[in-house]
């Protein structure tokens, strides 16, 4: 992916809803800060808790994805929808182009390529990241998804898609970014970095395979999310 500039592309604004803090009404753990209208900021890397190894002919079935979510201190159960977890981790955001959402897990059920896979999704205990977990039957139908997913962040630059926070669209940067992961058949980051009344932003994607098993994730927290999508990605890519 070349470093592009559009005044069109606003994905990055999710990341400033997220600096207002998760609705009220969202599931919340027992590590979860109470929300005090603050970006979370914790000191901790995600969880090392060793995680069980799942079967690997096939596709992994929910409970095993979820087992796996769990160890990595993600919640699979926490909403109902990937719709449902953007809605309230980014809650505000609209996008002319359905397809820029892919990368959060927005639109997966109606896409021919990333419904055929076993999914499951979730955010991290603290709330700054989010994940969708896709298991394939086979590799190649795993590579589909992967492609798919890598493409939408660039054909979304492309396509002169509008993103909006409250009526506002917000100039953005977009650029590759290393992720440094290893085990993974495939990987790709990128980072999406702008400026919103006067506040500056980060987002950091990454996605990556590993034999019939794809993850994607998006970290908003600008104080943690370099180092933390990286290494959530790589214990992803290690237990998969």
């Amino acid at each position: 992916m070349k470093a592009r500039t559009t005044s069109t592309l606003a994905i990055g604004a999710v990341a400033l809803l997220a600096l207002a803090g998760c609705s009220a009404d969202e599931p919340t753990s027992s590590s979860t800060p109470v929300d005090t209208g603050q970006p979370t900021v914790t000191e901790e890397t995600p969880s090392s808790t060793p995680v069980p190894t799942p079967s690997t002919a096939g596709a992994l079935t929910e409970d095993e994805i979820s087992t796996v979510m769990s160890s990595i201190d993600f919640e699979p159960d926490a909403f109902a929808s990937t719709e449902e977890m953007f809605a309230s981790v980014y809650p505000g955001v609209s996008a002319s182009d359905a397809g820029c959402l892919l990368p959060f897990g927005v639109g997966w059920a109606e896409d021919a390529q990333l419904s055929s896979a076993t999914t499951q999704w979730g955010p991290s205990t603290d709330r700054s990241m989010t994940a969708v977990v896709a298991s394939a039957a086979d590799e190649n139908a795993a590579e589909d998804i992967a492609d798919r997913i890598e493409d939408s962040v660039e054909n979304c630059l492309e396509s002169g898609a509008t993103f909006e926070l409250q009526g506002v669209a917000v100039d953005l940067d977009v650029d590759d970014f290393d992720l440094d992961i290893n085990g993974a058949d495939d990987d790709e980051g990128w980072k999406a970095t702008g400026t919103l009344a006067g506040t500056n932003f980060t987002l950091i994607g990454s996605v990556a395979r590993v034999g019939t098993n794809v993850v994607t994730i998006v970290g908003w927290d600008p104080q943690s999310n370099e180092s933390f999508v990286p290494q959530a990605t790589q214990m992803f890519v290690d237990a998969l």
